[in-house]
């Protein structure tokens, strides 16, 4: 694969500054413009008759599909750059570009079954959790 002992330590090192810049890029895009664009295009598409179940999947498909579509690009992007900032070569726009169609499928694959098999399941049974610790105690002010 071409890894060395010493490159591995810089891809590390490159990888710890640059992954809480994604992270902080990736939340940022959920909670403001896809959170946005899926409600519009879950009110869109689901009427007041469907499942709650229909409403996660459908809310699941297209978060992924957003967020995969953009960070393709931009986390390439942001990595490339802060690699470069650390001493590594110039960004590549070109080759990001080029080779987006050829990574983005891989990355919505990859983010759509961890989305469904693994984040999703934990953030809804946390979510219950709180939702039972919280009925289980008094409201404020009651005696």
């Amino acid at each position: 694969m071409g890894y060395t002992p010493g490159t591995f330590g810089d891809f590390l090192g490159v990888l710890i500054v640059v992954w809480p810049v994604i992270f902080l890029v990736a939340f940022a895009l959920a909670s403001t413009v896809v959170g946005k664009i899926s409600t519009a295009v879950i009110h869109r598409y689901l009427g007041t008759n469907d499942s709650a179940n229909a409403y996660i999947v459908f809310n699941i498909v297209v978060c992924v599909l957003l967020m995969s579509v953009i960070l393709t690009f931009l986390g390439g992007l942001i990595g490339e750059s802060i690699g470069y900032l650390m001493g590594g070569p110039g960004v590549d726009v070109n080759g990001l570009l080029e080779n987006w169609p050829r990574i983005w499928p891989r990355n919505f694959c990859i983010a759509f079954w961890v989305e469904m098999l693994v984040a999703q399941p934990v953030a809804r049974g946390v979510m219950v959790r709180i939702h039972k610790a919280r009925m289980g105690r008094a409201p404020e002010g009651a005696e």
